[in-house]
Order: C-alpha cells, then structure tokens, then sequence
C-alpha cells in the first residue's frame, strides 16, 4: 500500500520492496465474482435489499457474511424483521471472547447461514465454505474491499462479493473499482419474481434435510392435503412456508417504497424515451378500477441509459391493471411502445434526467413535467 511504501522511505535506506502481486495486478482473488447491486437510498430499502440478495445468491447450504462499519449497525442487522428468517448473529468488538468463538464455531458447524459482522471483529477469521460477502456500507478504501472479500473464493472454491451502493455512492464506486483494479457487474435490487423463483429453489434441499422420525407427524396432515379439493394449491401454499414466504411486499426498484411497482417503458421501434412519453401513454389508458386517474399516481420516473426504455412507479395493484390494459389496448400513444411489469431494473441514467424536463402529450398538451428528483409535476400547454 501507498502508506507503507511512505514509511518504509521516510526511516529506511534503500529499502527493497517485494511485489507479490504485480504492478497493475489485482490483489483480489481471481477465484472471487465481484458484484455491485444498486439501492435504494432509504434504510429500511436497504436493509430488504440485503435480504433479497442473500436469497437470490445465496444457496442453502452456504454461509454468508455481511460486513458493515459500525457495532450498532451490526446489531440493529441481526434483529432486523427482513432477515429475521436467517436467524443472522452478530459479531464485533464487544462479543467477549468466549462468545465470539462460540458464534464463530456454530458458524462452521452450520447452525445459522449468516454472520454479520464489522472488519475488526473479522480480521483473521478463516471459515470455509463462506460462499457470498455482502458489503453493506461501502468500504473506505480499496485494502478494506480486497480484505473483505477475501473471505470467500479460498481453497480453489469459487465464491461472490457484492457491494451495496446507492446512486449518491456512484462516484464512491467507480473510485473503488479503479483503485481495488476490479471490475463490478454492475445490477438493480432483485425484483419479487426473481427472489421467488430463488426461494423456491431451496424447497427440494430443505425437505431433504428433515429426518424420517420427524416425517412421521405430518404423514396425516400431508395425507388431508392430497384429499382437499385443490391439491395443487394446497401444496403450493406449503412449499411457499417450506421456503420461508408466506406473503410478498411489492417494492419500487426505484426508491424501495413498499406498496409500489415498478414498471417498464419499452420503444419497440427504437425511438427514444421521455418521460412525457410515460405520461401520455398512462393518460391514454384512463382510469383504473375505482374511477381513479392512473397519471395522478405516477411516482419515480427515470431515463435508462438504453434511451428506447424508462421506469416509473405506480402503486402496486394499479401498476398490474395499467401494465395489463396496456397489452389490451389499442390506442395509437401505445403504438410501437410496450410496457410491463419491471422484472430487474436496467442500468439507469447516472445524471438522474431524461432528455428533457416535460415532453409533449397528446394532441400537443405538455406532459406531466419531469422534475429534478424525478417525480412528475403537471407541466404547461405544449407550443
């Protein structure tokens, strides 16, 4: 590092320096996947961002590491509701001893998939089998990154490192890559779909794991299933348990914010995307069931960098009748344009804005306007 090579010529002659890695080289292991998922800035975003991308890249059998700065930090994450089912513990610099090797060793025998933990409290821990760090906060500097994920990928094992950025972290993150000489695949937060399809992936190997004399007491229970009137249902409804979900909480992918989905604008034709073109498609489809005006609830509305697609945010169940309507629709503003539920969010523009702050509507009225923060606000008559 930088500062040793100060030291070493501020109190020594000569000094010979010993380059086990190369100049240009990444000291990161070659073994590791280095990932950056971008989140929402909100906390509790991003805390049921943590939890989605332990599920989605997570397996059950790995082990997972969460890293993050502070003490408090570390204990709020091992309580918290989104990661209650992993049954996460904590360590850091106040675990006394006995409980820290205790923790550690229950770790190893694989009595809890996830340790959260701060980088002193990990320092010289050696845990194999660790297949995915997650890197809560941003790391402060490039030595921290490569320290922390070389908690995974040892042994010739392959392992992931994901870092956890928000879009004020951009900048924060393109510094890392160049500094740490890594190169991130970068992603949106994991969409419901995709984190339902990964827990239900987990259902064969968690019902091998259950023993025979355990098996015996749901036999009859099991036996009512198969004679109920929908079977399929019945099952369905008990491997979702099996898996740990038992209802879902439609998120933004945009912001986090519960009770919101995110939807997809598509020009089929290649013509580029504004956010006009976004409210002039959703005032065409009119009103949803209730009599309310989709256009007044429209949320969040981002550019992508592909500029024939944008997102934006309406609330949840409008959001399907909307994306519904619109593949019934025959109304000439949907004419070369789709538009569907968001499954994984595209890459997004990084300055936050489309190529203009309104767009016209239909029959030459402005479109609602595009704000600087991205939310819509009703703009002028068009010229």
């Amino acid at each position: 590092p930088p500062w040793v090579r100060s030291v070493s010529s501020q109190y020594q002659v000569d000094p010979i320096e010993v380059d086990a890695v190369g100049v240009g080289q990444s000291e990161a292991a070659t073994t590791v996947e280095h990932r950056a998922i971008l989140t929402p800035g909100a906390e509790s975003a991003r805390c049921s961002t943590l939890a989605d991308v332990i599920a989605v890249y997570g397996t059950h059998e790995s082990r997972t590491i969460v890293f993050t700065s502070t003490k408090r930090e570390v204990d709020e994450l091992s309580v918290s509701a989104p990661l209650a089912a992993l049954s996460p513990q904590a360590l850091h610099g106040d675990v006394s001893q006995s409980q820290r090797e205790l923790t550690l060793k229950r770790f190893r025998d694989g009595h809890f998939p996830v340790l959260v933990a701060t980088d002193v409290a990990a320092r010289g821990i050696d845990i194999s089998g660790v297949d995915l760090i997650v890197q809560y906060r941003m790391p402060n500097d490039p030595d921290s990154y490569v320290h922390r994920s070389g908690r995974t990928g040892r042994a010739g094992r392959s392992g992931v490192s994901l870092v956890l950025y928000s879009e004020k972290e951009g900048r924060e993150l393109h510094m890392l890559e160049r500094r740490a000489n890594v190169k991130f695949v970068r992603s949106g937060p994991p969409s419901t779909a995709t984190v339902m399809a990964a827990a239900a992936t987990l259902v064969p190997r968690r019902l091998a794991v259950v023993e025979e004399k355990v098996e015996r007491y749901f036999v009859d229970a099991a036996q009512a299933l198969l004679d109920s009137d929908d079977v399929l249902g019945s099952v369905a409804k008990a491997l979702a348990l099996v898996a740990g979900k038992s209802s879902i909480t439609e998120r933004s992918l945009l912001t986090g914010e519960d009770g919101m989905t995110t939807l997809l604008l598509e020009a089929t034709d290649g013509t580029p995307m504004t956010p006009g073109d976004a409210m002039a498609i959703v005032s065409a489809i009119g009103q949803v069931e209730g009599g309310a005006r989709a256009a007044d609830h429209v949320g969040k509305i981002r550019p992508c960098q592909d500029p024939t697609k944008l997102v934006l945010d309406l609330p949840a169940a409008m959001a399907v009748q909307i994306a519904t309507a619109a593949q019934e629709s025959s109304h000439r503003a949907l004419a070369g344009r789709e538009l569907t539920e968001c499954a994984d969010l595209p890459p997004l523009r990084q300055d936050g804005r489309g190529p203009g702050r309104g767009g016209r509507g239909m029959r030459g009225r402005g479109g609602r306007g595009y704000g600087r923060d991205g939310r819509g606000g009703y703009g002028g008559r068009g010229g």
